[in-house]
């Protein structure tokens, strides 16, 4: 049995450093003023800002273009819905270094002290930068955090950073032996 969960943790460990980052990019409005990258009003999301430094699997990409179609968005509060969109990163040579898909996602603007952000759910990642092996990764998810906030009458406005990441599929299979091996143990303690 202890060579069994021995085993299990060897793999659950292996696979879980496999989970890597696809693309990043700080704030590209940090020591600048009033450079708008995400506005929010009560029924649409948008994002437009150029001269971002994108980094995409190790590689980096200079003079980026985001871009985000107007998306819709629903709900009332500091938590919205946003309807199903796609973040598209672009350069002068390449019109689409990545895109990042989404079937729908959360938005949480601020409210008194704390953070706000955006993260979507059931992403895929394509473009130039993305190798073909992708369609095998999992677990994809992305989150912008907003910073800077201006809270307006009809629309708030936001600078972001982004981080996304995926997992290749094998890992979600070893992290789940590990757990069971680990309740297996419990049981017998």
């Amino acid at each position: 049995m202890k060579k069994t969960l021995f085993i299990a943790a060897l793999g659950a460990v292996a696979a879980v450093s496999h989970a890597f980052t696809v693309a990043s990019f700080q704030d590209p409005t940090i020591g600048q003023s009033n450079l708008v990258v995400f506005t929010v009003t009560s029924s649409s999301l948008t994002a437009f800002y150029t001269g971002i430094e994108l980094n995409v699997l190790g590689t980096t990409y200079t003079g980026i273009t985001l871009n985000v179609a107007p998306v819709a968005v629903s709900g009332a509060g500091p938590v919205k819905t946003v309807a199903a969109g796609t973040a598209v990163f672009s350069s002068v040579s390449d019109p689409n270094v990545l895109t990042i898909s989404w079937d729908n996602a959360s938005l949480v603007e601020p409210f008194g002290v704390g953070a706000s952000f955006a993260s979507g759910q059931n992403i895929t990642f394509s473009g130039t930068s993305i190798p073909a092996g992708a369609a095998f990764w999992t677990d994809e998810q992305f989150a912008f955090s907003f910073a800077n906030p201006v809270i307006g009458r009809n629309a708030d406005t936001y600078s972001a950073s982004m981080t996304s990441s995926a997992v290749p599929e094998p890992a979600s299979m070893a992290v789940l032996g590990l757990a069971v091996a680990a309740l297996a143990r419990r049981r017998r303690s």
